[in-house]
């Protein structure tokens, strides 16, 4: 059930750091930004989603560490993202985005990290990561 919100989530990426590349360029008080990311919040409270929305019991067990870790991950992606969006173009950042996760999953599957069943990193998925690669390659040169 959580891989259709992955899908959501992955989807949508695109057009969220377009949106917040332009009002980063126009935003200068925290307080706008803030009111962004309530908003947002409370978009993503209002989603219809294919899973329940665990219950707090299951949240509030989740060690402290973990919060702030992902909470820093996340807003260090955003605040990347929104920098190398102008820089360097929505294209070669997605594209080189997709190689590098589908280059993770593949090390993660390969050694079975994470919890994951093994799966040997076998000619077929190193040659379909190294077109990704091509492929980003191309994007930052065209």
């Amino acid at each position: 059930m959580r891989g259709g919100w992955r899908l959501h989530w992955r989807h949508t990426r695109a057009r969220q750091e377009i949106a917040q590349g332009g009002a980063h360029r126009r935003v200068e008080e925290l307080g706008e930004l803030g009111i962004e990311g309530g908003l947002g919040l409370v978009v993503l409270a209002l989603t219809p989603r294919s899973a329940p929305w665990p219950p707090l019991r299951e949240l509030a067990a989740v060690p402290a560490h973990l919060w702030f870790i992902g909470g820093t991950l996340g807003a260090t992606f955003v605040v990347t993202a929104l920098w190398a969006a102008p820089k360097i173009g929505a294209g070669v950042l997605f594209s080189t985005l997709v190689a590098a996760q589908l280059c993770t999953s593949l090390v993660f599957d390969h050694f079975g990290l994470l919890g994951l069943p093994e799966k040997a990193a076998n000619l077929q998925r190193v040659a379909g990561a190294g077109l990704l690669i091509a492929g980003a390659v191309l994007m930052a040169r065209g």
